[in-house]
Formats: C-alpha cells, structure tokens, sequence
C-alpha cells in the first residue's frame, strides 16, 4: 500500500477524487495516484497526489500514456 495512502484517503474522505465514487462501495482500497505523472517530473507530496478510483486510475493513463505511443 503506498505510504501515503492514509493521509490522501482521510483528505478525499474516501472517496474518488475524479469521480466521488465511495470507496466503502468498492470493498477494497482505492489507487493513489500522482496528478502530474513522475515520468514527467511531478513529485511525491501530499499536493501532486489523488485518490482515484479502478476506473478512474485506468482511464487517466491510457489517457496520460495514449500520446506517449
């Protein structure tokens, strides 16, 4: 689980940042995310990191890596 999973899940209240879905829905942890990817020199704090949920955490990188190909 990433380290930071507490601090970023109590601030969305559980809850997907993208789409509000609620965790507690889900049965499991939600993904924490960078909102500005590290392979394109975001860093890892508090402010650059979201909770997203499966489908949320899938769409935003075929979206951020659809361009890459």
């Amino acid at each position: 689980m990433n380290p930071f999973y507490h601090l970023v899940a109590d601030r969305a209240f559980h809850r997907c940042e993208y789409c509000h879905a609620p965790e507690l829905v889900f049965n499991f942890p939600f993904e924490v995310e960078h909102i500005f990817p590290t392979s394109r020199g975001g860093v890892n704090v508090e402010i650059n990191l979201a909770l997203a949920c499966r489908l949320a955490f899938l769409t935003l990188f075929l979206i951020t890596n659809w361009h890459q190909k």
